[in-house]
């Protein structure tokens, strides 16, 4: 079931963050050259309205906290090491690879886990292989039919499938139906690409 946020808690949760990075410049604190923050929708929002030309970046332990919480027993263990591997890789391609290669271990292992089946297409998606993508984020999305993340997934995959209204109408369905869910800025600003 969705959380609904009211219009004014939102309002007010995001002016007490921008408030809070608002006097530490007024304290002489300058853009820094990289934010990490923990994914935080508010928080991220915040850092783009006062740090614009900041790079962003998500916090590795809680990425690797949100990752593990989420994997099947079985996995997690692989999915700890080659999620480190990934992180430290050389290259970005580097460690692309590393996380096909290690995601697709664990779609051996937990085969029929939808949250396993979500993380393999994104990754498919991620290495150019849209069609791959789609049918595996399909399956995730008829599973999960509640998550807005898996489902802004198979979103993203449809439209490299050149499936754009079908993905335009999962994302208005998501946008309207859930709020504060990670990955909701991306899936509105490809919603706002697709002319929804």
């Amino acid at each position: 079931m969705a959380t609904k946020v009211l219009p004014s808690q939102r309002l007010f949760k995001r002016f007490e963050e921008r408030v809070i990075l608002g006097e530490m410049t007024s304290r002489g604190f300058t853009t820094p050259l990289r934010v990490a923050t923990d994914g935080n929708p508010g928080v991220m929002r915040a850092v783009e309205d006062v740090f614009p030309q900041a790079l962003r970046q998500r916090c590795q332990k809680h990425k690797m906290s949100n990752i593990l919480g989420k994997a099947p027993k079985e996995a997690a263990e692989l999915l700890k090491n080659e999620i480190h591997k990934a992180f430290h890789a050389d290259t970005y391609e580097a460690g692309l690879r590393t996380a096909r290669e290690g995601i697709e271990r664990a779609h051996l292992l937990a085969p029929d886990d939808p949250r396993v089946i979500d993380t393999y297409g994104l990754v498919q998606l991620r290495s150019g292989h849209a069609d791959t993508a789609a049918r595996a984020l399909r399956r995730a999305a008829s599973a999960m039919p509640d998550s807005p993340q898996v489902q802004a997934h198979l979103a993203q995959a449809l439209v490299r499938q050149g499936e754009t209204a079908e993905a335009r109408e999962i994302l208005q369905r998501i946008l309207t139906e859930h709020e504060g869910f990670p990955g909701q800025a991306e899936a509105r600003s490809l919603l706002r690409e697709l002319g929804g």
